[in-house]
């Protein structure tokens, strides 16, 4: 990950569209500075030490991905560690990420393989 003012990036470079916020925005309310949380969700592909995948949301990537890495993420991918994230998609809410993560998981491997292979190529680099 590299920070680029104040924003953690999951993706390798500048251009990436999907951003992690490291603080949360503020706003003004009768002069009173005020923080106001993000209902940010993300729905995430990785792949497991044994070339398979696993698709999930959660509304902290970072959180989730080092959960899944301590092996307190999900159980098929406790034994299966280290992880590592190939695709993630940003989603207005929670229930548009579960949405999607069920709309991935009835993708064959091959299709899913091909939509982290079309988001690559969309952005230019190899490396997530």
């Amino acid at each position: 990950m590299q920070i680029y003012d104040g924003i953690e990036r999951l993706f390798c470079c500048a251009v990436c569209p999907v951003q992690i916020r490291a603080y949360p925005r503020r706003r003004r309310q009768g002069g009173i500075l005020m923080e106001q949380k993000e209902n940010v969700s993300y729905t995430y592909i990785v792949e497991c030490s044994d070339g398979t995948l696993y698709t999930g949301w959660t509304n902290n990537i970072k959180k989730r991905i080092l959960a899944h890495n301590a092996k307190k993420g999900a159980k098929y991918t406790r034994s299966r560690t280290p992880v590592k994230l190939v695709y993630l998609e940003q989603a207005d809410s929670k229930e548009q990420a579960m949405r999607r993560e069920a709309q991935i998981k009835q993708l064959r491997k091959s299709e899913k393989e091909q939509l982290i292979k079309n988001r690559k190529e969309l952005y230019g680099h190899n490396q997530i």
